[in-house]
């Protein structure tokens, strides 16, 4: 009997492709359709792991660069309540993590490491009914075998947009006290949609520094140019 409500079902219910809606093929596992997927794999950076200065230096994962498709997904999950787009590509991203050489022997120097998403303001999350980031860090938890502690981060002050800050210090600003940590044993790797100027990975990086939290590092879908 339950076989047969998944053959019908499937006939009445097909599932549609995040980004452009368009159904699925029959039996296809959730994801994107052929073409979006083609679109974003585009978008993925030929350097998983680099070291960047912002201004203290500091581990980088970044899956792909911040181009029109990726863009596009980060935009319809967002803003068209679309969270599997975050929780698909952050299992990509956990593929990733697995096949990267670096890797390895970075993890070893962090053992027991927890992955911890950047945490939205309640208000803003009770809006949405999800964080981005906290879907990209789930999706990447389940493939990569990294937990994830989104208990360990909050967001205690509402911010406004970061795109609407003019320079580096303003966005300091604007984030200024906007987190507090819990104190944990083991190393963090932060984890957000997007790295621009690196304001808000140092702001949430001083709040676990501050309860003698050690961060390891940091993981991104995009990275922008």
């Amino acid at each position: 009997m339950k076989r047969l409500w998944e053959e019908v079902s499937s006939l009445f219910f097909r599932p549609l492709c995040p980004q452009c809606q368009t159904t699925l093929p029959a039996r296809t596992a959730p994801g994107f359709c052929p073409a979006c997927l083609g679109q974003l794999q585009a978008c993925r950076s030929d350097r998983f792991y680099r070291r960047v200065l912002t201004p203290q230096p500091l581990d980088l994962f970044a899956w792909g660069n911040y181009d029109s498709p990726l863009r596009r997904a980060i935009a319809a999950c967002k803003y068209h309540n679309r969270p599997q787009i975050l929780r698909f590509l952050g299992t990509e991203i956990g593929q990733t993590w697995r096949c990267a050489p670096e890797v390895p022997p970075w993890q070893a120097q962090y053992p027991g490491l927890a992955v911890v998403p950047i945490p939205l303001h309640p208000q803003k999350y009770q809006s949405r009914g999800f964080n981005q980031a906290e879907e990209l860090a789930r999706g990447f938890s389940r493939v990569a075998g990294v937990p994830c502690r989104p208990d360990l981060l909050r967001r205690v002050r509402e911010t406004k947009p970061q795109i609407t800050a003019e320079s580096r210090a303003e966005r300091l600003a604007n984030l200024e006290q906007a987190f507090e940590a819990v104190a944990f044993p083991r190393p963090l790797l932060l984890c957000d949609d997007i790295y621009t100027s690196g304001a808000t990975i140092q702001t949430a990086i001083a709040a676990c520094q501050a309860v003698h939290t050690v961060v390891a590092g940091v993981l991104v879908l995009a990275r922008a140019s």
